[in-house]
Order: C-alpha cells, then structure tokens, then sequence
C-alpha cells in the first residue's frame, strides 16, 4: 500500500487529501481517524478528497466504506467526499448506506460543488 493522507485546515472545514495508491477498504479504514481529528481540530464539517487516485471499488468495498462512515454521524461531521467521475457508483450505494445510517454525506466528482454543498447552512 502506498496510499497518503494529508490534512488540510480551511477556515470552516477540514480537508482529508488522499494521493497515492490504494483501495476504498483501505480509505475507508481511516474514516475513524478524520472523525477524531476533525474533533480535535474543532471542525464539524469535513472534505475527502479521492481525485487525486485512481480506484475502482468493488461492490463489498462502497458497501463497507458507507458503513464504515457511520463514525461521521457519531461524530456529528458534515461530510462531501470528492472523486473521478468514472469512479463513482451512478446507484451511489456507498453514499446510500451511510445516509440510511444518519451521516449527512454527499458525493462529488467537483471539488467546487462538494465545498459549495458542504458550507452551506443546514436548516433548522
């Protein structure tokens, strides 16, 4: 595995860089650890940013991953994530199962329609 993550801190949200090589099991491994430095950095939104790797998921992989997403809810994390269009599920599954499980989680193919999405107020 040569997969990388780097932090990035914006004024109101964190930004979770992966470069390098690796597979959505191994991304998602390291939701917990976003989660928990999004709490110390006191952001309740985040950006994963997946543009940056080719991947092609397998069925059990978005499955997990949107399980495995369900920290951000805990968490109370506001989540955009952003890929390569060829990338993306057009059933969203992955985004799909972490909704049903309370994560408020978009997927994005643009990093502007994700940061958009995510800085936006919520209501209520």
């Amino acid at each position: 595995m040569s997969l990388k993550l780097k932090f990035e801190k914006k004024k109101d949200h964190l930004v979770a860089n992966f470069t390098g090589t690796g597979n959505l099991d191994e991304i998602s491994q390291q939701f917990g650890s976003i989660a928990e430095r999004c709490r110390t950095e006191k952001r309740s939104k985040t950006l994963i940013n997946l543009s940056g790797i080719k991947l092609n998921p397998t069925f059990s992989e978005r499955y997990q991953a949107g399980e495995r997403a369900v920290v951000f809810a805990e968490y109370r994390i506001k989540l955009a994530v952003v890929a390569e269009p060829e990338m993306m599920d057009p059933g969203r599954l992955g985004e799909m199962v972490a909704r049903n499980r309370g994560v408020d989680v978009r997927v994005f193919s643009d990093l502007a329609s994700a940061e958009k999405w995510l800085l936006e107020k919520s209501p209520g």
